[in-house]
Formats: structure tokens, sequence, C-alpha cells
């Protein structure tokens, strides 16, 4: 029993007099303004952090890492508050702020990267980088930005003056990107020459107060390199803060060194260029590869002013690409003109509105993919969606235009479509027997003489009426929404035509089929359609005793009505009516014919 006691007393003995291990203890700054980070007089308690420390900046203050030091600095972790500030003014490249546990930025905390060599968040054992936080590039000289494993930030500010800047790796941004480098030939590239193919994805907006920000420079170092800028919110290039002009965006940088390139930007916001920004191809006549292909592809609102530059400089094949899901404004403060006379920068230009997109033309101005003045009169404007275009906004250019199957074009110009209304364009014209047309002015509107003879929906809603200007076949849907439709030149409705009334009219009546081989009824009828159920077009027999005004309208199960296919005076006799119902869903409906005093309902089965 007593050598069990003199054990345990020696096992106490010893664990109470080993040497301890140093711990981690919390250094703050003193809470005054701060100061530089080798001064006694920054810190609480006057001692200057160790690798032991862990190291908190507190809201307010801010530090100054000076280049005039010539040692690294090692700490546990670190700490910026909400509202402080770090500088890292480093200017020897072996020193380093090293940090082996957590570097944490809070909301509105700042880290400024002062100097070439300090070009993403310092080393550290881990991150904690919140949404709100600051990382500020300042240095001046050639830097990247990012690096393997450091390269997701809050809000990034590239406020780097000098010979531009690079990304090194792939870039998060979760918060807004902000490109500010003083003047419009410093610029913030994607990817450049051996960095290989990067690419980036901002959660927030990108602005471009002054600088040029671009998808991919001068690929001397590979073939085909890629450079992507992937964007949640909006781009705004230009600010009021600034002299004008000095704020650019683009595919592509400097020259190509006689190799291809890739640069894309991709917009899922708006895309707004203000106080001279410059909306461009590339930034060197001096490019040679007609190989290279830039795009923006934009999800929402082109919105320019009076100040805007638009500009080519470079060779190969350049897309401005409307790719949105629903409306997209297009309000242009003056003409929008890619084209360029020098003979080095010949692009090939082609514009997009994608499937499913609806861009709409405001602001009175013109659209010229390439101007008249410009040799290089290759590419189209290339429409899959819809497009509609007000009273004044007209495509010109030497552009070819081509309006596919399925697509829409709606114009509000007095004269439609015709080489003095919405489509001016010097390339070829192209519409496809399947498209859609529509007129939907204030003021009274021809058809146009470059309305296809065939077509397939057209839309009528123009209250002082539209006049058609030359025989055309519709094979789909004659919406009268509003106005008259003056068919003096008649059209024809074809085998799965149709004619849907609102609160529009025919200037000449249309003839519903009279069969004359059939005797005149006692009494008004309406037989049950034929076939049924069908997909998509049926035909509906009507007797009348006598001359009557008739109204037939279809409605569907819930008592809505979906399409009014007769309302005329018709003669006596037996009548047949053909119905498309191509646009409506598959279901139960029910069309109520009415003629007089006489009404009758029945019903019918769409079935797709």
């Amino acid at each position: 029993m007593k050598n069990a006691y003199k054990i345990l007393f020696f096992i106490l003995v010893i664990v109470f007099y080993s040497p301890q291990p140093l711990t981690s203890q919390a250094l703050k700054t003193n809470g005054l303004g701060g100061g530089n980070w080798d001064s006694t007089s920054t810190w609480q308690g006057g001692a200057i952090p160790s690798s032991v420390d862990d190291v908190v900046i507190a809201a307010g203050d801010s530090v100054n890492i000076r280049s005039s030091i010539t040692t690294s600095i090692n700490v546990n972790s670190l700490t910026i508050q909400t509202g402080a500030k770090v500088a890292n003014s480093f200017s020897v490249a072996p020193v380093a702020l090293t940090i082996s546990g957590m570097f944490i930025i809070d909301s509105a905390g700042w880290y400024y990267a002062n100097s070439s060599s300090a070009t993403s968040w310092p080393l550290s054992g881990g991150y904690s980088i919140h949404p709100a936080s600051n990382y500020v590039q300042t240095a001046s000289g050639s830097s990247t930005i990012g690096a393997a494993g450091r390269a997701t930030f809050g809000n990034l500010i590239n406020a780097k003056a000098g010979s531009g800047s690079t990304c090194a790796v792939d870039l998060t941004v979760i918060g807004n990107l902000t490109i500010q480098t003083g003047a419009s030939g410093t610029t913030f590239r994607g990817t450049y020459r051996t960095n290989g193919n990067l690419t980036h994805h901002v959660h927030g907006d990108v602005k471009v107060i002054s600088g040029q920000w671009v998808a991919v420079d001068d690929p001397t170092g590979a073939d085909g390199i890629t450079g992507v800028w992937n964007v949640d919110g909006n781009v705004t290039v230009g600010d009021p803060s600034t002299a004008s002009g000095v704020a650019r965006m683009g595919a592509f940088a400097s020259a190509d060194g006689g190799l291809s390139r890739f640069g894309y930007i991709n917009i899922n916001g708006n895309l707004n260029i203000i106080n001279g920004g410059r909306l461009q191809c590339g930034s060197s006549t001096s490019s040679t590869a007609t190989t290279e292909v830039g795009a923006v592809n934009l999800h929402g609102n082109l919105t320019t002013d009076a100040t805007a530059v638009f500009a080519t400089n470079s060779k190969g094949r350049f897309s401005l690409n409307f790719i949105g899901s629903g409306t997209q404004t297009v309000s242009l403060g003056s003409n929008l003109k890619f084209s360029s006379t020098n003979p080095n920068a010949l692009l090939t230009v082609y514009d997009t509105i994608a499937t499913g997109s609806n861009v709409v033309f405001t602001g009175g101005k013109s659209w010229y993919s390439s101007s008249v003045s410009a040799p290089n009169g290759d590419g189209a404007f290339v429409v899959n969606g819809k497009l509609s275009f007000g009273t004044f906004d007209t495509l010109r250019g030497l552009q070819a235009f081509i309006l596919n199957e399925g697509a829409t074009l709606n114009t509000k110009n007095p004269f439609g479509i015709d080489t003095l209304g919405s489509i001016q364009v010097k390339g070829p014209v192209t519409f496809n027997d399947n498209a859609n047309y529509g007129f939907n002015g204030a003021a009274p509107q021809v058809t146009g003489m470059l309305l296809p003879t065939t077509i397939n929906n057209l839309t009528i809603d123009n209250f002082t009426g539209v006049v058609l200007s030359k025989p055309t076949t519709i094979n789909g849907i004659l919406s009268l929404v509003s106005g008259v439709f003056d068919n003096t030149i008649p059209f024809v409705l074809g085998p799965s035509g149709t004619i849907i009334y609102g609160s529009g009219s025919l200037l000449i009546p249309l003839s519903v089929e009279l069969l004359n081989d059939l005797p005149i009824p006692h009494s008004y009828f309406v037989d049950q359609n034929y076939p049924n159920p069908f997909n998509p077009t049926t035909t509906i027999r009507i007797g009348l005793p006598l001359q009557s005004v008739v109204k037939v309208s279809v409605y569907n199960i819930v008592g809505q009505k979906v399409a009014d296919i007769l309302e005329n005076t018709r003669p006596a006799g037996v009548h047949e009516i053909k119905f498309d119902a191509a646009n409506l869903v598959s279901g139960i409906y029910y069309y109520r014919f009415q003629a007089d005093n006489f009404t009758d309902i029945k019903s019918m089965i769409l079935l797709k």
C-alpha cells in the first residue's frame, strides 16, 4: 500500500513540474486607430505579435505592414474585424505573412495588398472569408491575383496601376468585383500566356470604374487559350466619378501573337455602358488570327448612354448574344456600331437572340453590327427567339438578317418590315416560312414589302390600323387584338390557319365556307365538331335559317374565353368553320354558338 502511494505521488510531481508547451494567446490592437505592425504602440500590452499569438485587428483600427520589414511575420491566427484594415506593403518577395491557424476577415473588413509580391491572401492553415469583406490590390507593376487555395474573395477591388494584372488561377468572388486601375490601358486579364485556360465566377456585380477588363490577353504561350468570366449580377462600364472614356471591357486585350484565343463574358444581370465606357471586341489592331472567337452572352438588359463607345480592333469573330429567359430591353443612348475601317481589324460580327429570349429595342437608335463604312460586312444578326422594335429603332449595316423557324419579329415602325422600316441591313435578309410577325405601333402602319408571302402567326395590335402590303398566306393564327386590319390586298388562310378576334377586325370580313349543296335550314343549329377528339384542327358546322350576326367563341374548362373564331354577319345556309387549337393545351373545351337570340353550347376534346 505504501508503495502504491509513493508511485501516485511521483506521477503527480512529474505532471506538475514537467515543462508545458507554449499556448496561443490573444493579442489585440490598441483600439486607438492602430499603427505600424512592428511598433509596440500598435498593440495592447506593447508586445509585437509572435508565432504563438492570436492576433485581432480591432474594429476601426488600421495596421500597416511596412515594406521596410526584412523578416518574415508568423502568427497563430489573424482576425480582421468589421471596419478594421490591414495593409500589407512587403516589397521583398521572400518576406511573407504566414498564419499557422485561421485567417478570418469579417464583414466590411479590409485587406490591402500594396506590393506586387503580395498578390492574394496571406498563407494560412484555413480561411473564413465573409462575402462582404474586401480585398484590394493596389501595387504598381505587373502582378497576378489569386493563388492556389487562396482564390476566394468577398469583394475584390483591383486598384492596381501600371502595366496590368492577371488572374493566376480560377477566382471565386462571392461579393462584387471592382476594376479601378486609373487608366484605360491598364488591364485586368482573365488569363494570360502560359496561365492556361481559366474560368472565374463573380457572384455579385462587376464595376469597371477605370481600366480595361478582358477575358484573355496575348496567348503566345499556347494556341487556343480560353478565358471566361461568369457574372451573376450586373456589369457597369464607366462611372461618373472619373473622366469620360477611361473604362473598357471586351473579349481580348493586346495583339494575339498570331495564335487563336477564345474569350467569353457571361452576364446573368444587366450590362450598362456609361460615361464614355467602351464595349470592344479587342484592343489591338496588330492581331492577325482570324480564327479567334470572343462573345458577350447577356441574360439581362443592355443600356448605354449617349457617350458609349463600341469598337472591334481585332480579327476573328465576335458575338453579342441575348440569351435571357424573359424580356430583355435594349435602350441605346447612341447608335451602336461594331465596325472598323482598319484592315487589321476586320472582324466578323454575329449577334444572336436565343430561343426563349424576348428582346425589345427602345430609344429610337440604330444597331449597326458593322457600319457601311467598314469593309468587314460578313456575319449576321440571327433571331431564334422574339425581337421587337420601337417606332424608330432600326437594324442597319452590312450584316445579313436571319429570322429562323418559330422566331417572332414585332415592329412599331410605320413602314413595318421594309427597306425603310425596322430591317435596313445591306446583307441578305432571310425569313423562315414558319416565323411569326406582329405590328403594334401607335400610328398607322403597313406590313411592308419584306414581309414574306408565307408566314406562320400574324398579330395586329394597332388601334390606328395596319394595311397589308402584298398577298400573304397565313398558316398559323391571325390575332386581331386591336384596330382594323386592311386586307384590301387579300390574305389566304392556310390549311391550319385560323382567326382569333379580340377588339380588332378585318376591313373586308372573310367568308366562312358556305355549303351550297345543302338546303337552307328551318331553324338555327350547331353540330358536334368533327373530328372529336381532335389534334389540332377540327370543323364546326352551323345552320342559319336567315342572314344573321353570328358569334362562335371557345372557352376552357374554368370558363375563360380562349378564342373567338367567328364574329360577323353570315348569309342563310349551312356553314363550316375551321378551328385550329395549336396554341392550346390538351383538355376539354366548350364552343358557344350565338346567332340573334339563339344560343347553344357544346363540348369538344383536344388531345395532343
